[in-house]
């Protein structure tokens, strides 16, 4: 069973969603621009579609339910009122852009499953203050981390093979 894409695109007044177990993927841009303050995630779905909840502003928090092992880019761009995410162990993709903008995100834990921040993931998280990486992340993302004003502090792994431009420009101001 599937969502197909853009379903809900622009439904202004959609506040709620609850979706049913057994289905599995949920279209590209399905809730794009809804009002959406509560989403129940069925644990059937396997992966987060790409724009999936892109632009719901009012949408405070999401548990991404375990199975899912990928992230697909603005997955959640401009959740500006996302508080709190719960990520699942069997996460191995977070797609670029996937947080971009969720300004109200105030930590985040990275699964030990992903191997790569890619660019402007979580760019613009103006609340963001701490940040768990993993000990086998190789790769961070040109802006990956960028404008996190809040950012204290961070560990980078030992056995970090690479970190791209302006990862954390304008952090910590």
């Amino acid at each position: 069973k599937k969502i197909p894409d853009g379903t809900f695109r622009g439904c202004s007044k959609l506040i709620s969603v609850k979706i049913p177990e057994g289905v599995t993927s949920i279209g590209n841009y399905a809730f794009f621009g809804t009002s959406l303050t509560e989403v129940t995630l069925p644990n059937s779905i396997k992966e987060i579609a790409e724009g999936v909840f892109c632009g719901c502003e009012s949408l405070a928090e999401i548990t991404i339910p375990d199975g899912v092992t990928n992230i697909e880019p603005k997955a959640l761009y401009l959740c500006k009122s996302l508080k709190s995410i719960s990520l699942p162990s069997d996460l191995t993709s977070i797609g670029e852009y996937a947080f971009y903008n969720c300004e109200s995100l105030t930590g985040i834990t990275i699964p030990s499953g992903v191997k790569e921040i890619p660019v402007c993931a979580f760019a613009n998280c103006k609340s963001l203050t701490e940040i768990t990486l993993p000990d086998n992340i190789n790769n961070i993302g040109d802006f990956a981390f960028s404008d996190c004003e809040s950012l204290k502090s961070i560990s980078l792994p030992d056995g970090i093979n690479s970190i791209g431009d302006c990862v954390f420009k304008n952090c910590g101001k």
